[in-house]
């Protein structure tokens, strides 16, 4: 964290869901309270923003796309269950490395098996798979929101700070532009005092 908050940043995310749901929400929250406590600055997890955007969404009933293991994938139903969140279908690949390395194709091949049941979305899970360009795709196809891990964790790490994620054709991002708290005025710096930075 010291290395993180060296910069002054205004938020600080962990994007990875299977590392912050792993403990369940008790754990993720744990999470959330060591980061928060140890830069003195908002933070967010992968896993605790998906609940806050499925919240947003007044989705209950989520169609799961992982490329976990079946144990893994498994511990993310738990997790949202624990959480009210029914699990309706899922679809996994049992991997274990190069997750990077999985096409577009076989996301959206995944995306069909999973949705079975009466979904009210789609979670596609691990900021480790490519998923931004299908997420338009997917949501025409099958008629219903779909969050990814990067997206959730971006939209909830920017709605932090009053700031809103922009996105063509993301039902997340569209319900969201409206609903987005009104940024908090920056104090005035001198201009060479501004730090800016993206990572």
């Amino acid at each position: 964290m010291r290395a993180l908050t060296a910069v002054a940043p205004e938020v600080v995310a962990y994007p990875c869901t299977s590392g912050s749901f792993v403990g369940g929400i008790t754990g993720e929250r744990a999470m959330c309270a060591a980061m928060t406590r140890a830069g003195e600055l908002p933070s967010v997890t992968t896993s605790g923003a998906l609940l806050d955007a499925l919240g947003e969404l007044g989705a209950r009933r989520v169609a799961l796309v992982t490329p976990y293991t079946e144990s893994v994938t498994s511990s993310l139903g738990e997790y949202l269950v624990e959480a009210g969140i029914a699990v309706t279908g899922r679809a996994f690949l049992g991997l274990t490395r190069h997750i990077w390395k999985v096409p577009y194709r076989d996301v959206v091949d995944m995306a069909r098996q999973a949705v079975v049941g009466a979904a009210d979305c789609l979670f596609i899970s691990c900021t480790n798979l490519p998923t931004y360009d299908v997420i338009p795709q997917l949501e025409a196809e099958l008629r219903m929101p779909v969050l990814s891990a990067n997206q959730v964790t971006m939209w909830s790490a920017l709605r932090r700070i009053g700031a809103r994620a922009v996105g063509p054709y993301q039902q997340l991002l569209i319900d969201g532009a409206a609903q987005a708290p009104a940024p908090a005025p920056a104090p005035e710096q001198p201009r060479q005092q501004r730090q800016e930075g993206w990572s």
